[in-house]
């Protein structure tokens, strides 16, 4: 029967475990129109050409939101790989989740393999990881690489378990490796999760034999070398974050003022006290916040994640916005539990000195993690937010994924001593099972009968709950309408969280009854694969059942399918901007209550056609963090009454913002108030929105209308005829080198951009005489979002201005010879050019050393891997002292 313990299960057998359900769940991906939602990533978006790939790997240059900005580029990890193998932007969106949450998965297991749990309970992790709803509620979110970044730390915590006799220091090289692996796909949750792994090195090096004080050293030197190769691994990362979320980013500041009004934004997304009961019940308040077409259902999220700070007082902003469930598994919470507790027992329990330990070590992180989590809502977040560069950080809610680690690995912890301890002594049962029950808990003592009571009075407590929960209909209705939840629809409300609470119950009386078999003595070894999998299944059923609310699946050849006014827009679309709104920083629209859906409408189309049609726009998608230089530009033409409404018309001039989407009798308004009657502002083109053929009339869901062009349409493509053209040759120029002087000179009315362009460079004179002649001709030869060749022509030097953001790491080329990039109109770039007809070419080519730093590291990383795996390195044995239970 030991034989069970030990046989091993192959890599493949684990592979092909994870994907059956993975496939089962996502099988719509097979069909040829349809791909997963995804938040964070839409279709449109990776489908642009300025994050395609393998280009991004140099540098990601957004030129379609706002007037272009530095995006992090792609990094050559896990996620980036697979979407360079795929080659696909709609395969690629199919299988992404599924891919990432399989990677998980299989790191799951190679983590306990490593930490010596016996098979079955490696596979019953690696179940547990894959389809962990934090996890997998991300992956359906867009955040695919949340899961793929837990992937990583499981790598790391696996290498520090490595058997590496001639050259152990490598163990920490290769832990460092797979944490920066984990910092350049999860960002700043990977820092997070590298505190823990630090954390986790420190304890293994202080468990280890000999003197505390060379141990404390030691566990120093280590820790630094784990940070260091983490921190090269994630150079690129770490580079290019730097350069885009930190350096000149509005916000960053540490003056206590700025971070007193920073507050209310970073801990937004605070996981309420009361909502900790997602972590056992997972559809108690909800799945996901609505359907595609933003209508509530029975499912709905109805919880307080992501409301807007003084939504209870003024009822303005989100009442809620989560794309996150938080559960992890009944027989994972018991199991997890069942190890806390048996830690206690000391060493008349099955884990040894150094097992005890490591448990208290996880139950620590999680302790204090899910506190963390609370941020706005409890103490603790408030003390450590003063810590400095700690305000950087967005959402507290973000401590849950430490927390959903830590309880995993206890979980394996908790079936490896049942595993081991329970099943593998439990001797032959002869009696049947009612008699051997009875018999059993008349006899029993100690922890076995304290724990089996215990858990029993949790289940009772359960099913009280549940009925109480059940009967409060009414109550529960007036609460939902007092957190905007229609009454229409609070109902099915509340009974669909009722009928959550009761599958968590049951499950939770099947997980109840598992333990107390094997606890027992019931069941053995001869017993065991069978016992495995009805485990697994159980695990599994719970799991799954409530992570298919998260997966959704959409018809993108129906949702990206383009129209009359996409066609307009998309038709050298580089040689000017379209906006929707008056201003990006004060985002309201050209129509009244009669065009209300148009403000959803349009900016659905700039968050997924505008992007998969490469149309550049003025609106921003999402900028979280605003760059000073942004900030300060667009807040310039930001009226404080309505009689400055030309700010409006300046922004749009000097941003070559041609084309304006609205209702068309704002016309007569924009030119007599944004545009003192000069009369530069026409319409294009007239649109309504009907219901498609296959819809009814009263369909009022955005993928549920479409675009007909009609000559007295309400909406149309308005043309502002004073928009400065994307490239443009001036023979006079100003030079100004104080930054409030040149926002002075752009606001000021009487300054014509189209005739004079400001160059902040002290070494640009002007000419001394305005020259005769006009300032030329520019014309776009060929664009690409890094590479703009622009082909103009004088009769005297001139300054050619490109209207896309100034960024040093552009350079500019004349002729082929590279020149000097000027800033110009204060967030703009240019170059001067001599007399006569030049080619100029913009190129976007920022520094390659952390990408070279970065794939040297990989490199490096599997020469690692082939000499500890040639060397044979296996585990590595820890002290167990008195552990009736194998492991680390």
């Amino acid at each position: 029967m030991a034989r069970q313990l030990t046989q091993k299960i192959a890599w493949w057998q684990v592979l092909l475990i994870l994907a059956v359900p993975l496939v089962f769940l996502f099988h719509p991906s097979l069909r040829s129109e349809l791909v997963l939602f995804s938040n964070d990533g839409p279709l449109g978006i990776i489908s642009s050409e300025a994050g395609a790939l393998p280009g991004a790997f140099a540098g990601y240059w957004d030129d379609l939101n706002w007037v272009g900005r530095e995006n992090p580029s792609a990094l050559p990890d896990f996620s980036m790989l697979l979407g360079l193998l795929v080659n696909s932007s709609v395969v690629y969106s199919k299988i992404y989740a599924p891919v990432s949450l399989l990677f998980l998965g299989f790191a799951g297991w190679l983590l306990f393999r490593q930490l010596g749990f016996c098979p079955v309970v490696c596979v019953l992790g690696a179940i547990a990881f894959a389809f962990n709803m934090n996890a997998f509620s991300n992956a359906c979110w867009g955040l695919p690489s949340r899961a793929t970044t837990l992937a990583s730390i499981l790598a790391a915590l696996a290498a520090l378990h490595l058997k590496a006799e001639r050259m152990p220091f490598l163990r920490y090289v290769l832990a460092g490796f797979a944490v920066g692996h984990g910092i350049m796909e999860g960002f700043d949750v990977g820092a997070l999760y590298s505190l823990v792994v630090g954390g986790y090195v420190g304890l293994l090096i202080l468990l280890e034999k000999g003197d505390l004080g060379q141990k404390g050293l030691k566990a120093v030197g280590m820790i630094a070398v784990v940070a260091v190769s983490a921190a090269f691994f994630s150079a690129q990362a770490l580079t290019t974050l730097i350069g885009t979320q930190v350096q000149g980013v509005a916000g960053m500041s540490q003056d206590p003022k700025d971070k007193e009004q920073r507050w209310n934004e970073a801990t937004q997304w605070s996981l309420p006290v009361k909502e900790i009961l997602r972590v056992g019940i997972p559809g108690m308040f909800g799945y996901r916040m609505t359907d595609l077409g933003g209508g509530l259902q029975e499912s709905s999220y109805w919880g307080a994640v992501g409301r807007s700070p003084g939504w209870e007082v003024h009822k303005q902003g989100w009442a809620r916005h989560s794309g996150s469930g938080e559960y992890a598994g009944t027989l994972v919470l018991l199991l997890a539990a069942f190890a806390v507790f048996q830690s206690f027992r000391g060493s008349q329990g099955p884990l040894g000195g150094d097992q005890r330990m490591v448990v208290w070590f996880w139950m620590g992180v999680a302790c204090v993690s899910v506190v963390l989590a609370f941020g706005k809502y409890g103490p603790l977040y408030r003390l450590v937010y003063e810590l400095p560069y700690f305000s950087m950080i967005r959402n507290p809610i973000k401590f849950m994924h430490l927390f959903h680690l830590a309880v995993l690995i206890l979980f394996g912890y908790g079936m490896q001593v049942l595993w081991c301890h329970y099943l593998a002594r439990a001797p032959e049962r002869k009696e049947t099972l009612g008699v051997f029950l009875k018999q059993w808990w008349a006899s029993v003592e100690g922890f076995d009968r304290k724990w089996t009571f215990g858990s029993g009075i949790v289940v009772l407590v359960g099913v009280l709950s549940w009925l109480v929960y059940a009967s409060s209909k009414n109550e529960m209705i007036r609460f939902l309408s007092s957190v905007a939840i229609p009454g229409d629809i609070a109902a099915a409300i509340h009974a669909f969280s009722v009928s959550e609470v009761m599958w968590s119950v049951v499950f939770l009386l099947g997980a109840f009854l598992i333990l107390a078999l094997i606890v027992s003595g019931a069941f053995n070894l001869r017993q065991g694969k069978a016992l495995g999998v009805i485990v697994g299944l159980v695990l599994l059923v719970d799991l799954a059942r409530a992570d298919r609310f998260w997966i959704v699946y959409y018809d993108y050849k129906e949702k990206y399918a383009t129209n009359p006014i996409i066609e307009k827009l998309r038709e050298n679309s580089f040689e000017r901007r379209v906006t929707s709104t008056l201003n990006p920083l004060r985002p309201s629209s050209l129509s009244n209550e009669n065009g209300a859906f148009f403000g959803i409408i349009a900016y659905s189309w700039l968050q997924h056609q505008f992007p998969f049609y490469d149309i550049q726009s003025l609106d921003v998608v999402q900028m979280p963090r605003w760059h000073i230089m942004d900030l300060t530009f667009g807040s310039l033409f930001v009226p404080s009454n309505v009689q400055e409404g030309v700010k409006y018309s300046r922004l749009w001039e000097l941003t070559s913002t041609r084309y304006l989407l609205g209702m068309t009798s704002y016309v007569a308004v924009l030119n007599q108030q944004f545009d003192y009657n000069r009369d530069r502002f026409k319409i294009l083109s007239q649109f309504n929105f009907v219901p498609k053929e296959e819809m009814s009339s009263s369909a009022v869901k955005v993928d549920d209308l479409t675009v007909v062009e009609h000559p007295e349409g309400s909406f149309g493509i308005i043309e502002f005829e004073g928009a400065l053209p994307k490239a443009k040759r001036y023979s006079n120029w100003i030079t100004l080198t104080n930054e409030q002087a040149v926002l002075a000179q752009l606001s000021d009315l009487q300054f014509d951009p189209a005739q004079t362009v400001v160059v902040m460079d002290g070494s640009v004179t002007p000419p001394a005489v305005a020259p005769d002649s006009d300032g030329g001709t520019a014309t776009i030869e060929s664009y690409h979002p890094k590479v703009i060749r622009i082909k103009t022509g004088g009769s005297s030097d001139g300054v050619l201005l490109l209207n896309d953001r100034f960024h040093p790491h552009w350079n500019v080329y004349v002729d082929g010879a590279q020149q000097m990039l000027l800033r110009c109109n204060y967030i703009m770039r240019g170059v001067k050019v001599p007399a006569g007809d030049h080619v100029v070419e913009f190129r976007y080519e920022p520094p390659q050393l952390g990408l070279g730093i970065s794939l040297t590291s990989i490199g490096l990383g599997c020469l690692i891997c082939i000499y500890l795996v040639r060397g044979g390195a296996g585990r590595k044995e820890t002290n167990s002292e008195t552990s009736t239970v194998p492991g680390s």
